[in-house]
């Protein structure tokens, strides 16, 4: 699941990715509301963390905007706000999916964050032999003991039904920043499946699944 966050305040904005990448999110930051719309036009995202209160434009105005697009109606929005009044309130859920004050609790944010993302999530994702089911990748029956990066990294695979994922799209599922750490975690999951030849590389472009769904 993808989930990106739109909050100016640099280090709560950092704090926000880094809590949803360890919980196995693919998560990505935007400090300013252009940057961030400029992005949902390659990539959209199951869930957006809006702040409502930017340097470059109103929270709110954001929010309509995706309700507004077909390619982004769809994504869950959760707002962020130091707002406190009940207008405040009302108003952001004539948009939004959820809504919380600051200052909150960031177990209880990833916990709402979940909520949401369930309500739309399969029950379960196959391809082949692989199954994932709730928290946990099952392989022949067996279930996987993953790092949150290797699981975000085959449930990306997974997801894509054997079509080759980009390497940067990978990197991003587990907040990578050497490309090298992927190839790192693409041999462990080939050791942890033991079927080395699952997994395939894509000179140039990246990994797929191999196999039939």
């Amino acid at each position: 699941m993808v989930v990106f966050v739109l909050e100016d305040e640099p280090d709560l904005n950092g704090l926000l990715v880094e809590v949803l990448r360890e919980a196995g999110f693919e998560a990505r930051g935007f400090l300013k509301a252009g940057h961030f719309l400029f992005a949902t036009r390659g990539r959209v995202p199951d869930l957006v963390i809006l702040d409502l209160n930017l340097p470059d434009a109103d929270g709110l105005e954001v929010a309509r905007a995706l309700r507004e697009d077909p390619r982004t109606r769809g994504a869950k929005i959760l707002m962020l706000t130091a707002r406190a009044s009940e207008e405040d309130a009302v108003e952001g859920l004539r948009w939004a999916d959820d809504y919380v004050r600051k200052p909150f609790s960031l177990r209880e944010l990833l916990a709402r964050v979940r909520a949401l993302l369930r309500r739309d999530e399969p029950p379960s994702l196959a391809w082949g032999e692989l199954r994932a089911v709730g928290g946990e990748v099952f392989y022949e029956g067996r279930a996987l003991e993953l790092t949150p990066a290797e699981r975000a990294v085959l449930l990306g695979l997974m997801r894509a039904r054997g079509e080759v994922v980009p390497r940067a799209r990978l990197l991003d599922a587990f907040g990578g920043k050497n490309p090298k750490s992927l190839d790192v975690i693409v041999a462990r999951l080939r050791r942890k499946l033991g079927r080395p030849e699952l997994i395939k590389s894509e000179k140039g472009r990246g990994y797929r699944l191999c196999g039939t769904p």
